[in-house]
């Protein structure tokens, strides 16, 4: 990895970059000393540019991103702990499980039935759990 540049080094580009453009238009109608002056400025900032796009290239300044665990028994663990989000996801869990297997027609259950599933007391949460479950397992 290379190292981004110095403040120095950029300071000093710019100066150059001054320099040349002060050059290009003092010269004025001169195109003998303007362009080759216009044309080091245009250079030198493009350069830079470059530079400085290249040195930062394999830092990534970005916050690391943390992905949450995914296996089922934490998710699980998760909404039996009351999370409501959580519980919502195991209700709609179950209710892909029940499509995928003993009841393809299963309607798309309403969004205030879901929250007041995801609002029960834990007891009665796992007791509709422990209940969609033994169907599901009846019905396989």
């Amino acid at each position: 990895m290379t190292a981004a540049p110095s403040t120095g080094a950029i300071l000093g580009v710019v100066v150059l970059i001054a320099i040349a453009l002060a050059l290009a238009i003092a010269a004025g109608p001169n195109l003998a000393l303007a362009v080759p002056a216009g044309a080091s400025a245009v250079v030198l900032a493009a350069a830079l540019g470059l530079y400085s796009v290249l040195a930062s290239r394999g830092e990534d300044r970005r916050r690391p991103v943390r992905v949450p665990d995914s296996r089922p028994s934490l998710r699980a663990l998760r909404a039996f702990a009351g999370d409501r989000i959580h519980r919502e996801e195991l209700v709609l869990l179950l209710d892909h499980v029940e499509r995928a297997g003993p009841n393809p027609r299963l309607p798309s259950r309403p969004r205030g039935e879901l929250a007041a599933i995801a609002s029960m007391s834990p007891t009665g949460f796992r007791r509709y759990i422990a209940t969609r479950v033994e169907q599901l397992e009846r019905e396989s």
